[in-house]
């Protein structure tokens, strides 16, 4: 008895898929490619201006402490230009001691008389909703944008040629160096004190006044939250 071998039909062979390309790089780098993602180019920026800013700074202070008079070579460390010559040393010239007690002196009188004002200003101009408050905000930035020699001549000229009360009971000295500080200085006050209160909110103040307390009063509860929000961020 024969057998026949049935055939057996052909298998083909899995089709293989084709290798998977490799992914395309790009020649761009991450932060070109998504602008929107975590900043990294500015940060760069930011601390090389800080450097390039401070550094000249850093090397002055340091060959201030030079024991020789060259200003690019060291010569080891001395005090001498600070105490140690009794005759070039800063704090035994008049003039310079002078100089830096007047600075110390116009620093006080700005930070007391620039700090409430500041303070008061910001308040005003964060709570003004009428008409105007545009045109205020706009002024309050000026002195920021304003160049200061440009600042320093323009009161110079007040003082000087503009003969209306009170500006011509201002003579030239402390007293006008004083007004002119603190006119420089007011709009820094004003800013940082107004990010402050925008970060805070008006929640304190509207629940103080919901608890009985004056105008006055709501302020000074808006105060004691933000000098405490200040101690917990220091």
């Amino acid at each position: 008895m024969s057998t026949t071998a049935t055939p057996t039909p052909d298998i083909a062979p899995p089709a293989t898929s084709a290798p998977a390309s490799a992914p395309r790089r790009s020649l761009l780098p991450k932060f070109l490619q998504n602008p929107w993602g975590e900043p990294r180019f500015l940060p760069v920026v930011t601390w090389g201006y800080i450097l390039w800013a401070l550094v000249p700074v850093v090397i002055a202070i340091l060959f201030s402490f030079n024991a020789g008079k060259s200003r690019s070579v060291w010569q080891g460390f001395s005090i001498r230009w600070w105490w140690g010559d009794p005759n070039q040393s800063i704090f035994h010239d008049p003039q310079y001691t002078q100089a830096l007690v007047h600075s110390l002196l116009l620093a006080g009188l700005d930070m007391l008389i620039a700090t409430p004002l500041g303070v008061l200003l910001a308040i005003g101009l964060a709570r003004w909703r009428g008409r105007g408050s545009g045109i205020a905000n706009s002024l309050m930035l000026i002195p920021l944008v304003t160049p200061e020699i440009v600042m320093a001549v323009s009161l110079l000229v007040v003082f000087t040629q503009l003969a209306v009360i009170p500006f011509s009971a201002i003579h030239l000295g402390t007293g006008a160096q004083v007004v002119g500080q603190v006119t420089f200085s007011l709009s820094y006050v004003v800013v940082i004190i107004r990010s402050r209160l925008a970060s805070i909110g008006p929640q304190y103040e509207e629940a103080a006044r919901d608890l009985g307390a004056t105008s006055w009063g709501s302020i000074g509860r808006l105060g004691s939250e933000y000098f405490q929000w200040m101690s917990q961020k220091m």
